[in-house]
């Protein structure tokens, strides 16, 4: 990605000059809690992405055409599950902690009511318009939002409670997970409820199922028997698994692992060192467009990073004898290092390259020589007291005011003219405020001149017709 200390137009004309740039990666902005983000949320459009995470409570909503947070809303109870009812981010339902499930408009909060029971898992019937909950007992709660009521709940074989229930929109079933390794399927049609040992849908046949025990499991609904069985091998609940192709994510508190569906042999697999709460899949990122340059580049043995900068680090800043530029504008400081305009770079590199008759000596006051010659280009040299000091010493002296000339030989006010520190810069800011109040006096002084002036032929020509 680009540095962010380079201007706009610097960026646009990187990205017009080199077409791989126009794909690099760009960070969402605020995309963090303040403490911990516990649900991870996408839009049926894949135009917005909800965040649910404390302290205090709170929902965030990033807009990701325009790479910035949206919205961010504070709640009052804790939230672990957001489902969105409209296509963007107009109609949300959040559930919560102590019963409560909350709805919220485009404007914001819409309505907030309680379930008969705790809820564990959320989850929207698009083809019904009701949201079901699952509970901590037996029984599914719907809330029908046509109607505003709670529809006749559903009673599932759970021994304790259900744990989590997701519903597949290619065939209309709904399939609810529970606390004895169980996971059953309804049809809501005008059919009664009948059972189904499995769980996760992706597609018609196939799914994917996460155990506590820190398996992965694969289904075809039409066997009872997993397809494929993954062990993370953590001993932690496997609480999140999409499909990516052929292949299959699945995540627990420990990794997150990418594994062939055929016959779960290992693809890769991320440890970020703190624990995963949650694992959102985003279809048709191509992400892996953008990884590949960035691979590619850190496979160079060169380490040219950006064009017209090179990264150096401070012993390579030392050698090369540029230390002395830290913390000015020809250092930027990045990481370990600084980036040094190319220019600068060979400007000391040639300074220090020689034949082998050339000392250390010589290169170090060929490198003095570079540096002085930045640091005089950074300062201001006033010429208003070499001038006046070169009038007094002038042996034509009639070319001179003599009041100047008394003034400059006079002992008392000699050094005023000789001094570096009474010069006047003319270039300094405060000489340019006392030069602007000149000219505009003096513009002043000739327009009361120019009016004096014509009073004076006005007056002329009175006397001249009165005559």
């Amino acid at each position: 990605s680009l540095p962010d200390w380079l201007s706009d137009r610097k960026k646009r004309q990187l990205r017009k000059a080199d077409p791989s740039l126009r794909q690099s990666i760009q960070l969402v902005q605020d995309l963090a809690m303040p403490n911990l983000c516990n649900y991870l949320a996408l839009s049926p459009d894949q135009q917005y992405l909800f965040l649910l995470g404390v302290y205090k409570p709170r929902m965030n909503c990033y807009e990701l055409a325009n790479l910035s947070l949206k919205f961010e809303r504070c709640i009052d109870s804790p939230a672990h599950k957001l489902v969105s009812i409209s296509e963007d981010y107009s109609k949300l339902a959040l559930l919560e902690a102590e019963r409560w499930l909350e709805l919220h408009s485009q404007q914001g909060h819409h309505y907030k009511l309680r379930v008969p029971a705790e809820g564990r898992d959320l989850a929207w019937c698009s083809w019904t318009g009701e949201l079901i909950v699952a509970t901590a007992g037996q029984q599914l709660h719907r809330l029908n939002l046509e109607l505003g009521r709670f529809m006749q709940p559903w009673t599932t074989e759970a021994a304790v409670e259900n744990y989590r229930c997701a519903e597949c929109p290619q065939n209309g079933l709904l399939f609810v997970g529970t606390d004895d390794a169980k996971v059953q399927a309804w049809d809501r049609g005008p059919r009664p409820p009948w059972p189904l040992w499995t769980s996760g849908p992706r597609d018609h046949v196939t799914l994917g199922v996460g155990m506590a025990t820190g398996h992965a499991l694969i289904y075809d609904i039409r066997e009872r028997r997993p397809c494929v069985v993954k062990d993370h091998r953590y001993g932690v609940a496997v609480h999140s698994i999409a499909f990516h192709g052929d292949k299959v994510i699945s995540s627990d508190s420990k990794c997150v692992k990418l594994w062939h569906q055929a016959d779960g042999s290992p693809y890769t697999a991320v440890e970020p060192g703190v624990n995963i709460n949650h694992m959102l899949h985003f279809p048709n990122s191509d992400c892996s467009c953008w990884l590949r340059p960035e691979v590619e580049e850190q496979e160079r043995t060169e380490t040219v990073l950006y064009d017209n900068y090179k990264f150096l680090t401070r012993e390579q800043l030392t050698s090369l004898g540029l230390s002395s530029l830290i913390g000015t504008e020809y250092l930027r400081a990045f990481m370990h290092g600084f980036f040094i305009d190319s220019r600068l770079y060979e400007r000391a590199k040639l300074a220090l390259s020689g034949t082998g008759a050339d000392t250390a000596a010589l290169r170090r006051e060929r490198l003095r020589e570079a540096t002085d010659g930045l640091a005089a280009g950074r300062i201001r040299r006033t010429e208003a007291a070499a001038g006046a000091a070169a009038a007094a010493g002038d042996a034509d002296a009639a070319r001179v005011n003599r009041s100047l000339v008394g003034v400059v030989t006079d002992a008392r006010f000699g050094d005023m003219f000789r001094r570096e520190e009474f010069a006047v810069d003319a270039e300094s800011e405060e000489f340019g405020r006392l030069d602007q109040l000149r000219r505009a006096a003096a513009k002043k002084e000739k327009r009361r001149k120019m009016a004096r002036e014509k009073a004076g032929r006005a007056e002329r020509l009175a006397a001249t017709a009165n005559q």
